[in-house]
């Protein structure tokens, strides 16, 4: 049945539509996109799934069958916008911002982008009603004559069993790319943290445990949970995803 595209989805689908607003008709070879997606599909292990998106109208243009395992849903049912709503609602908003960031990102450097990658970790719902943390990689494909970026392709792997915390993280593996993500996820509220605060706050975004970042600093765990739990108090937030709503507002 046809899904309501969700906010986050129509926030990407936007970004698209934007860039390719200016440039001429763009076709996209279906039949070779899907091609290379059924032979990249064959080395993906039993806890992946992977899929191709038309970026002009950001719909699928292939899905492996890995996605009725990982999320119980058969492939003839899938779709771009019932994919966007599964995310978890703490997550889909920031989500949705960085996946728009990275295309815009994509569309700067375009053909350069190859071999560069846009990664995020977050909750989607199976089909049962269960969530699984997943890290989605998206990275470039096809580009059009004057450069359009038209197809990236897109892997998603279960690591549920390999993060429990709930904070999302993101990641490119760009440096300027990088920058852009950290720019959105670290606006001014961050400013009334002390620089030790601050310096645990951005270990805490990407993805750090406590210990890796006492181990950073020099200090003891005792220290490195005193400043979370400070950190906390002052921006009035009781977990990792609430933290980056309420730095980004």
């Amino acid at each position: 049945m046809p899904y309501p595209p969700p906010p986050a989805y129509q926030q990407v689908q936007a970004a698209w539509r934007q860039i390719h607003s200016g440039s001429p008709t763009l076709e996209v070879d279906e039949a070779s996109a899907v091609a290379a997606g059924r032979q990249m599909a064959q080395y993906l292990f039993h806890n992946q799934f992977m899929l191709l998106i038309d970026l002009r109208v950001m719909q699928h243009l292939f899905v492996s069958p890995g996605v009725q395992a990982l999320l119980g849903c058969p492939p003839a049912d899938f779709s771009m916008a019932w994919l966007y709503s599964r995310v978890h609602p703490d997550d889909a908003d920031l989500l949705g911002q960085a996946t728009a960031v990275s295309a815009r990102w994509l569309n700067k450097h375009r053909q350069e982008a190859l071999g560069h990658a846009f990664t995020a970790d977050y909750r989607l719902r199976h089909q049962a009603g269960h969530y699984l943390r997943v890290l989605r990689q998206n990275f470039p494909l096809d580009f059009a004559p004057d450069g359009t970026p038209t197809v990236a392709g897109s892997t998603f792997t279960d690591i549920t069993h390999h993060k429990r915390t709930q904070d999302l993280c993101f990641h490119g593996t760009h440096p300027e790319l990088q920058q852009w993500l950290d720019e959105l996820l670290r606006p001014a509220a961050h400013l009334a943290l002390t620089s030790r605060e601050r310096e645990v706050l951005d270990r805490v975004l990407q993805g750090q445990g406590s210990q890796q970042i006492a181990d950073q600093l020099h200090v003891s765990v005792h220290t490195v949970n005193t400043h979370r739990r400070n950190i906390t108090a002052k921006t009035q937030s009781r977990n990792p995803s609430e933290l980056l709503r309420h730095l980004h507002e």
